[in-house]
């Protein structure tokens, strides 16, 4: 959604009304209005506001939806990962330098971090990642994460139904390996 200077101070000063008046039951959220536009996330309301049906965002739909899927499959990637047993795990591990699989989150440089951070603290997505994906790796992750997401969509198509919850240990490996290939591709990329 694209909202100009002045909209935006107008949307705030109805928030602000919406708020002093003590309307709790309204089908807008003042709050999280105000907190859309502080923090340039205005996105978020045609997001949550879909019946609305606001006509553009100010961050493309393709963006945001992209970090709802990393959001998705890190999340499936971390608990499938609880779940293993040892051996599987210590496979894991190995193929993925030794380290344990955990979202080291996203790049401070890029806007897909404070679209986390806003569905995570604004829209209670994803609560399970939030001192991950939240946090800045200091690294571009931006082509690793989208050939993991390649990798991971097949896989996910299967997830989540009552026949299967979780990811297994060669599933697992796989989307990691993807996420290596990846960050190799990626201008600057290198193999640790």
């Amino acid at each position: 959604m694209n909202v100009t200077e002045p909209e935006k101070l107008m949307l705030l000063m109805l928030a602000d009304i919406h708020e002093h008046l003590g309307i709790e039951h309204g089908s807008i959220d003042g709050a999280f209005v105000r907190a859309a536009i502080a923090d340039g996330q205005t996105w978020a309301l045609s997001v949550k506001y879909r019946a609305q049906a606001f006509a553009s965002e100010d961050k493309s739909r393709t963006e945001v939806d992209h970090v709802y899927d990393v959001l998705d499959m890190w999340s499936f990637l971390e608990q499938g990962y609880a779940a293993l047993g040892a051996a599987d795990r210590a496979r894991v591990d190995e193929a993925n330098h030794g380290r344990p699989v955990q979202m080291p989150g996203f790049d401070g440089h890029e806007d897909q971090i404070y679209v986390a951070k806003f569905i995570i603290e604004h829209m209670d997505g994803y609560q399970s990642l939030k001192d991950r994906a939240t946090r800045d790796c200091h690294s571009p992750v931006k082509a690793r994460y989208a050939a993991m997401v390649s990798a991971f969509t097949p896989l996910r198509a299967h997830l989540g139904s009552s026949v299967r919850q979780q990811l297994t240990a060669d599933e697992i490996i796989t989307v990691v390996k993807a996420g290596q290939l990846g960050r190799l591709a990626a201008p600057g990329g290198s193999s640790g």
